[in-house]
């Protein structure tokens, strides 16, 4: 075949919430559409490697939506999570590396963080909680 040859079926991986992917879906449908313009007429793509790719991009397209709906899980976790603390015991760390300890009093989200107020005005982000107790 001249030109452009056959994508390999490679296997994925879901990025985490701050990675970016490498290859979207549009992207991929663009490089399918490419190769097929550029395929050579006397020797086009066999019917296998089409079908082949088109899975992949079904794959592709699965496994974006499966993301997206595992990240709104675990951010609703992460709210229920911080949400019971309110009122207890709090162990933590600031963001300036001081272990410090106290009564949750309020839990806010924002820019996709999650921090817990201890007495004080203390903030702690969600992530360097050490311990919570019942007050």
């Amino acid at each position: 075949m001249n030109g452009v040859s056959g994508v390999s079926n490679t296997g994925a991986t879901v990025p985490s919430a701050t990675q970016k992917m490498g290859l979207g879906k549009d992207q991929f449908l663009e490089l399918l559409t490419a190769q097929l313009k550029n395929q050579n007429p006397l020797e086009p793509m066999e019917n296998t490697a089409f079908i082949a790719q088109l899975a992949t991009f079904s794959q592709l397209e699965q496994l974006i939506a499966m993301n997206s709906s595992f990240t709104n899980f675990m951010n609703s976790s992460t709210k229920g999570s911080a949400l019971s603390m309110l009122g207890k015991e709090v162990t933590g760390t600031t963001e300036k590396g001081e272990q410090v300890k106290g009564k949750a009093i309020a839990v806010e989200f924002k820019e996709g963080k999650t921090v817990v107020t201890l007495e004080g005005d203390i903030k702690v982000p969600f992530e360097n909680i050490l311990q919570v107790k019942t007050a």
